[in-house]
Parts: structure tokens; sequence; C-alpha cells
């Protein structure tokens, strides 16, 4: 009887090309999945991901190596949590010594935080200015375009508890420099809006209360601080005011309305809030994607 030796690794009736086809139509039903699931996300949710996935590149230039933004929350008790870890007391600060106490306040969490050098603080009859500007650690915005870099994020991200338990009204402003968009609408308006916006949005993630925000605006090149290099770094700036209450009177009355964070609120209006308050939670609960997606069909069925 003749012995039939087999090479080793062979399988019978050379069936190696199927192990490769199984890997191949694994492959395929991956990229099939991960197709399926972006599909169904919006432009918001793949800058997400993508950011998410491109971890070296979000924390290169960062405070801290800790995504600040992913754990920022507004819920109370947290915010509570901050208020008592800072020295700040909560309430209003109008006059110059109290306002003098305040930016000493804001310096030293800014030292705690390595930062002191990425912001301008300055007392003024209206209020304590806080400035933003590009330095030695890079561009605060992407040029061109109003998304924070990572490591003015995290700056804003731990600044917004110290301004937390602080009852002024803030107001945030973005300035660009005299760069111009060459052949497109897009102008220096928009951008510096959507970048005094972007700053807001932050600083509501890390605790200021959306009330307390009186005021957001965008000033394009307008308001100059090196009028001889229309261009220079410092034109590019976020200005974060905390007004007197003097001062945000004042800039009410330009607009012949009354602080509406002061006026009484009626028992229907604690009402509507408070159903509002409610409905707005529960819409917030972490879900899954397929229980987001089964939300979006039920809506599109009523």
């Amino acid at each position: 009887m003749a012995l039939v030796k087999r090479r080793g690794g062979q399988i019978a009736g050379g069936g190696n090309w199927k192990l490769a086809l199984a890997d191949l139509k694994i492959a395929l039903m991956c990229c099939f999945i991960t197709f399926w699931i972006l599909e169904f996300k919006d432009s918001i949710d793949r800058e997400d991901l993508v950011s998410v996935m491109d971890v070296e590149a979000s924390i290169a230039n960062s405070i801290t190596s800790i995504d600040l933004e992913a754990i920022a929350t507004t819920n109370t008790k947290n915010q509570q949590r901050y208020i008592d870890d800072s020295s700040v007391l909560a309430g209003e600060y109008n006059t110059q010594q109290q306002l003098e106490v305040l930016a000493k306040t804001v310096e030293e969490s800014l030292g705690e935080m390595g930062t002191s050098d990425a912001i301008d603080i300055q007392v003024t009859p209206e209020g304590l200015r806080l400035t933003l500007r590009d330095g030695e650690h890079g561009q605060m915005f992407e040029t061109g375009r109003s998304r924070l870099t990572p490591y003015y994020e995290d700056l804003l991200l731990g600044l917004g508890p110290v301004l937390a338990s602080v009852r002024n009204g803030i107001t945030v402003s973005g300035h660009t420099d005299g760069s111009r968009f060459i052949g497109a609408r897009r102008t220096n308006w928009e951008l510096s809006t959507e970048r005094a916006n972007t700053a807001r949005y932050y600083l509501n993630r890390s605790g200021v209360s959306s009330r307390n925000i009186v005021q957001v605006n965008g000033y394009a090149d307008t308001m100059l601080v090196n009028r001889a290099e229309p261009r220079a770094a410092e034109n590019r700036r976020i200005e974060i005011f905390i007004l007197t209450r003097e001062a945000r009177e004042r800039q009410f009355r330009m607009f012949d309305v009354a602080d509406g964070r002061t006026q009484d609120l009626t028992q229907e209006d604690v009402a509507d809030l408070t159903s509002a308050a409610f409905t707005t939670a529960n819409d917030n609960r972490p879900v899954s994607t397929f229980d987001a997606m089964r939300r979006a069909a039920s809506v599109g069925n009523e």
C-alpha cells in the first residue's frame, strides 16, 4: 500500500482560498457596518468622531491630556463642587475694590493651570475685562475657522468654574485681524461672531449660567488694537467682559428694555420653564445610536 504524504499547512482539496475569502467577507462586513452607522450621523457627529480617533492631534497642544470638554457638565452638583473649590464668593462684583479681588482670584486660578500668560486681565470702570489672544501656545482658532485649538479649549473649560459663581452680566466679543476672505461671500463679520459664540459655548459647558451671558458680539476688524499692522496677531482676540450692574443697566437702556434677568416671573412662567427643563433633560439622556435612530423614526411618523 502506498502512503500519500501531504505538505504541512495545506488543507485537503486546496482550501486555502476559502480562508482568504472568509477574511475578505469579514472585512467587507465591517466596512458596511461602519458606513451604515455614519449614514445616520450628521456632520457635527462626524467631526467629533474624527477628533476622537485623532488622539495625538487633539492633545498635542492641550493643557491636559484629559478631554475636559467630554467631562464638562452643567450638572448642578458638579457646579457646586467647582464653586466650593474656588475662592470666588457667589454674588455681584460692582466696586473697583471688589473687581480687584475678582481679578486676583482669576489670575491665581490661571496660574494654577499654568495659563496666566494666555489671558490679559484688566479692571475698568465698567467691569473686568479678560482678553484671550494668540500666543506662544499657538493660534487660538484654526485659520479662517471658528474651531478652538485644544489649548484654548481647555483654558475656557478651566476658566468657567471660576466664573460660575459670579452673578454679574457677561458679554463675549470676537475680533479678527484685517485679513480678507478672497473670492468668498464669507466675511470677518461672520467669523468674529462665530468665534465669540464658540467661546460662549465653552463657558456654558464649564458651568457659567446662560442667564449671565447677556450679549455675544462679533466686531470683525473694526476695533484693531494694532492699527499700524492690521494683520498683527494681537488683533485676533476674544474679550470676556464681566459687567458691573451699572454698566449692564446702561447697556439694556440702549435697547430700551429692562434687564431680563431681574424681571419677576409669574407662576405660569415658572411652570412653563420647569416643564421645558424636564423635557430638555429627558431628551439629553444618554442613548445608544440605535435608540437615537428609533427616536428619530418615531418623531418622523407623528
